[in-house]
């Protein structure tokens, strides 16, 4: 399931894809605050890892190159009120 990551509980690491733009066409957002990112809760580093590489495998777009996994402590992932 995927949620918003400024809105997560902690579990083991996230597998984060940035927000989209409202450009037109849409273009993935790297410059948002980590908080404002999707993300997909893996129970460990290398379960995240091993999704990441499979999603860059089947899909050819910026939005999956972009894809990173942080750990769910990473303070980044705190929502920042001047990013809302």
């Amino acid at each position: 399931m995927r949620q918003h990551a400024g809105t997560l509980l902690l579990a083991g690491w996230y597998l984060l894809t940035p927000p989209l733009t409202r450009d037109s066409p849409p273009s993935t957002d790297l410059r948002a605050p980590l908080s404002h990112w999707d993300a997909v809760a893996y129970e460990t580093g290398s379960d995240c890892e091993n999704a990441r590489r499979d999603f860059k495998e089947l899909y050819e777009e910026a939005l999956i190159f972009s894809a990173i996994c942080v750990p769910s402590a990473d303070p980044r992932l705190q929502l920042d009120e001047d990013h809302e």
